[in-house]
């Protein structure tokens, strides 16, 4: 589109960020899998990956949603060594200091995220992502986080506007000002079922946020004896928690009973890992979606087949052989119990269970 001969300001801008997306694009062995939108999100099933949906948001595709799909290890591009002085800092989604947020939608299924790095007292806008608008980040843990920098850090994000967080946890060490473990500064911010175990230092720090203005926390909580406050400033409910409490598994159990009441439409379930804390369930990455039609979604987890559904649906359930083996009424987040491997037709629909 042209007027007066010039080409229109919109339409220069759109090709600006075509073009550096493609750019980018060149820097990596193979383009990712999907295309970006909540429809067809993009699939990250690599270090590869992962960096080059970063580059792609921090270039202007600020609302690109993803599914992660493995953990992350990010050491071997984000790393420090305080003696000699050398630091390869963690350049945040969302990158904040130049204006660019993260607007998307980020799943990660129930992975993890290691060794996020960052030690500078001048860097800004610091974590997993930086700057966040109206964005729905869900599902992912941050493990073994370093971030040491300046004004709105956190394990997870340094600065997030109307965005949502849940079923989140964080792990490290967080210093700066405005900083804590889950989100540094939190404005119109919802978090829910969430906790942090990281460290923190700084001017209004915290275990879960670190400012917080017209921000609601549910079910979040923090290990009082690593940090005393779930908030640095701001009125938001957060739980203390004891050390032994982590360890016992009635965090774990909480965590669990949040998405009980939820519905847990993402059937992501807690777990206690081998430093007997709560984690993700390994049983997670195995859940498997075997239809989805009429309102009616089922799932297979091991030998357990669930329900999931908002409406109250009469059930009958054969085996192979013609011969009913359960009936009843499958309701939200439903557990149809205990099956042996073998086909199975619900309510006309075919399941096949497997070791």
């Amino acid at each position: 589109m042209h007027v007066l001969g010039r080409t229109c300001p919109i339409a220069m801008k759109r090709i600006l960020i075509y073009t550096l997306l493609l750019l980018s694009l060149h820097l990596y062995s193979h383009a990712m899998e999907g295309e970006g939108s909540q429809e067809n999100p993009f699939l990250i099933d690599s270090l590869d990956d992962f960096l080059q949906f970063r580059d792609t948001v921090n270039n202007g595709f600020q609302n690109a949603c993803a599914l992660l799909r493995t953990d992350i290890d990010l050491s071997s591009v984000c790393y420090g060594d305080e003696e000699k002085e050398e630091y390869q800092h963690w350049l945040p989604i969302g990158e904040g200091n130049s204006g660019q947020t993260y607007e998307g939608c980020f799943d990660g299924q129930g992975h993890i995220i290691r060794n996020p790095y960052v030690h500078s007292s001048t860097e800004n806008f610091r974590g997993l992502f930086g700057s966040t608008h109206k964005a729905t980040i869900r599902n992912v843990g941050v493990e073994n986080a370093h971030i040491h920098g300046g004004y709105y850090i956190g394990g997870l994000i340094g600065k997030g506007d109307s965005t949502l967080i849940e079923n989140c946890y964080t792990r490290g060490d967080i210093y700066g000002y405005f900083v804590s473990g889950i989100i540094g500064n939190a404005s119109n911010c919802t978090l829910r079922n969430c906790y942090s175990l990281c460290s923190t230092k700084g001017n209004y720090h915290s275990a879960l946020i670190g400012y917080a203005t017209q921000t609601t926390a549910e079910n979040c909580l923090f290990d009082s004896q690593i940090v005393n406050n779930g908030v640095g400033f701001g009125e938001v409910t957060t739980l203390a928690m004891k050390r032994e409490q982590f360890r016992n598994g009635t965090v774990c159990q909480k965590l669990n009973d949040f998405l009980t009441s939820q519905g847990n439409d993402a059937l992501i379930h807690w777990e206690q890992d081998a430093d007997s804390l709560p984690s993700f369930s390994k049983n997670a990455n195995g859940l498997k979606q075997i239809h989805k039609e009429g309102g009616l979604p089922i799932y297979v987890q091991g030998h357990h087949i669930f329900l999931q559904t908002n409406q109250e649906i009469p059930l009958t359930i054969y085996n192979s052989r013609g011969a009913i083996v359960r009936r009843g009424i499958g309701d939200q987040n439903r557990d149809l119990g205990y099956f042996p491997t073998g086909i199975y037709i619900i309510n006309g629909k075919k399941i096949i269970v497997t070791e």
